[in-house]
């Protein structure tokens, strides 16, 4: 049986008030790599005041 490997990382983006969007997919890849893991699944989750 294949074992479960899960690694766990933040980021802090800063969002002018009102509607903003920011291109996270530099910061996802580059922590990807670190991670060391080489298949699998990536989940981002939104936490905050501004998530709707």
């Amino acid at each position: 049986m294949a074992s479960v490997i899960c690694h766990f990382a933040t980021i802090e983006v800063d969002l002018n008030t009102g509607p903003d969007i920011q291109d996270i997919t530099d910061n996802l890849n580059r922590i990807i790599g670190r991670s060391g893991i080489e298949n699998g699944q990536a989940a981002a989750c939104i936490f905050g005041s501004r998530a709707l």
